[in-house]
């Protein structure tokens, strides 16, 4: 049991197949996965009503001998309105060895508006390989302008031959139907994304490939190289792009962990 500033259940369950960088079983720990560059919006779908971390939350984990997995959860919204920016999830999940599959379900009250949202994906290991795929569905009421509804997808694959390098490829949809634009013409964030009643609707998708190689000099640094290519169709917008409908990233950097 934890009280505080702490992840979202829902982003600790979802970890093990969000993407490849992650660890492959369920933990009573806390995980996350990537939220940065064009990977950003998928994990809001595991988000609470003041993002991928509970501001004041109250969560349970518990690991079975058997390899079950339950948690909950409850995030407070700080305000002399007891339910808004609240929310509350539960996840289910089973590490099986090779293979390990997870769930959640989440509600959240941003601002008056509810938004809900599940997913279900897993991981299976053979060899050197690890592949990963998860499902989510997304529901955010818009007063006047309808109900906002989302699916996306993901499928990525470790490799980790013996010695200092490994290798991750990965690629997701995140599909959007009824969409209220935010005041820059942007499809926001799931869960926490302000929307505008008056900048119009839109349905879209948005495809990311990614890609990326390690060189681990020790158990706590490595070297890396790593990019992606994101592609928007319809009236799927984002900020990050100016207007345009494609781009490219490309990085290098070195990590260390203390």
């Amino acid at each position: 049991m934890t009280v505080g500033f702490q992840n979202t259940i829902a982003r600790d369950a979802s970890t093990i197949y969000g993407d490849p960088y992650g660890g492959a079983a369920l933990t009573t720990e806390e995980g996350g996965w990537t939220n940065v560059n064009n990977f950003k919006q998928l994990i809001f779908y595991a988000a609470s009503a003041t993002g991928t971390r509970y501001n004041n939350g109250v969560a349970w984990k518990k690991l079975f001998d058997n390899g079950l997995f339950l948690s909950a959860g409850y995030a407070f919204g700080n305000t002399t309105t007891f339910s808004t920016n609240s929310n509350y999830q539960v996840a289910i999940g089973y590490n099986g060895g090779p293979f390990n599959v997870s769930s959640f379900y989440s509600h959240a009250n941003n601002a008056g508006f509810a938004n809900q949202s599940y997913s279900v994906g897993g991981n299976y290991t053979f060899s050197i390989v690890r592949v990963n795929a998860g499902y989510f569905h997304y529901t955010g009421d818009q007063g006047a302008l309808g109900q906002r509804r989302d699916n996306a997808w993901t499928v990525s694959l470790k490799l980790a031959p013996k010695g200092p390098l490994d290798y991750e490829l990965g690629y997701q949809q995140m599909h959007a139907k009824n969409a209220a634009y935010d005041e820059n013409g942007d499809i926001p964030n799931a869960n926490i994304g302000t929307f505008s009643p008056t900048s119009g609707i839109g349905n879209g998708y948005k495809e990311t490939l990614y890609w990326s190689a390690f060189y681990h000099l020790s158990k706590r640094t490595e070297v890396y190289i790593a990019g992606d290519y994101m592609r928007l169709h319809g009236g799927y917008t984002v900020a990050t792009t100016f207007g345009a409908k494609n781009q490219l990233e490309l990085t290098s950097g070195i990590r260390t962990r203390f």
